[in-house]
Parts: C-alpha cells; structure tokens; sequence
C-alpha cells in the first residue's frame, strides 16, 4: 500500500509534487500490454460487464491479513481490479460491497481470525458512469490451493476473458466476430521496465 493511513499518504503525495523524482504507483496490471489490446477491441463498442477475480494465499505478506497493517481484501487486492476496470470503462458512480464469513484460509487464531483479521472472501459491484457493470471477486485461500487471477470482458461485439497470471498472461476471445488469442508476459516486470525506463530518461 502507498500508505497505512490518510495523513502519511497524504505526506507522500505532498513530497512527491515538490520534487522532481520519478514516481510511480505498483498497479502492474496497468503496465500489461495487453490492456491496450483490450481496449482496442471493445473501441467503439459498449461495454457492458466486467467479472474480474483474485484469488489465492497470502504467502510472505503477513501484514496483510491484519486489517490494522494493511486494510483487508479491498485495499490489498481488490484496489488492483478496480483501476484494471476503470482503465477499460472510465469512472466509477456507486459501488456495493459485500463479505463472506467462511474462514477459507483457515482458523489459526494469529492468522485467519480474531477481531483485527481482514474478511477471506469479498465481492465488489461497480455501477460504471458509462452504463457498465463490474463485479470484482476475492478470496484468501490457503497456501495448499491453486492461484487464479483474471478478468472477463463483455461488450456489444465482443467477449474477452484476460488471464493475469500466476504463471500465464493472455487475452482471448472474440471481438467483431473475429478470434482473439494473444499472449504476454508478467506483468509485473513490465510495470518496473517502465519505471526504470522511465528514470533513464
């Protein structure tokens, strides 16, 4: 997270217009390639839903699951869908939220539950000002269960499922009645090639 609360966030976007440092924010979805690839085929089209999914353990991140530290499944995970949707259907007029109350990852007291314990599973509804919906679902499960991330595009002429990893990133599908199946790379290193590209200039 950029900060654990308002003022210090507040603080280092104060210092960061008053310096001439690069900055960048870590939402390494935006950085795929294959984002602009996706707005290219629903371009001219009405977007209509957007399903986007995270799921999967918290492996060397114990901060997370303390909602004090790190703010739950809405901030840690759920922040990444909703610029990954916003960057395909423009702003965000009401939002709805709900949580689930099975305890996926487990039930060891220091980590999956008691009072400060972030919610193991969420979902979002965003009602888009462009007429789109996008629902974004989490889940902390435990180490022991496969990892999935993605997110599922459906416009006037087009459906796209886009595959965010773990380990494959791709855009599939179907636009203007044409078969869509290309592929990339993580994400994440695309995200920090374009920050230190971003330093060398």
């Amino acid at each position: 997270p950029l900060a654990r609360d308002i003022a210090d966030g507040l603080a280092i976007v104060g210092a960061q217009a008053q310096s001439d440092a690069i900055c960048a924010v870590a939402y390494q979805w935006h950085a795929l390639d294959l984002l602009d690839e996706v707005r290219a085929r629903v371009a001219g089209q009405e977007v209509g839903l957007m399903v986007g999914r995270n799921f999967g353990p918290t492996v060397g991140r114990p901060w997370f699951v303390a909602r004090s530290q790190g703010g739950g499944q809405i901030f840690e995970r759920a922040s990444h869908h909703i610029d990954l949707q916003r960057a395909i259907a423009g702003e965000v007029m009401q939002v709805r939220a709900a949580r689930g109350s099975v305890a996926l990852a487990g039930v060891d007291p220091d980590r999956a539950s008691g009072p400060d314990s972030i919610e193991h599973v969420g979902s979002l509804l965003l009602h888009f000002a462009s007429g789109a919906l996008g629902a974004i679902h989490t889940a902390w499960t435990h180490a022991d269960q496969p990892q999935s991330y993605g997110l599922d595009v459906i416009a006037t002429d087009a459906t796209l499922e886009l595959k965010l990893g773990p380990n494959e990133f791709w855009l599939r599908g179907q636009a203007a009645r044409r078969a869509v199946d290309i592929p990339s790379v993580d994400p994440f290193a695309c995200s920090v090639r374009r920050f230190l590209d971003g330093v060398q200039e």
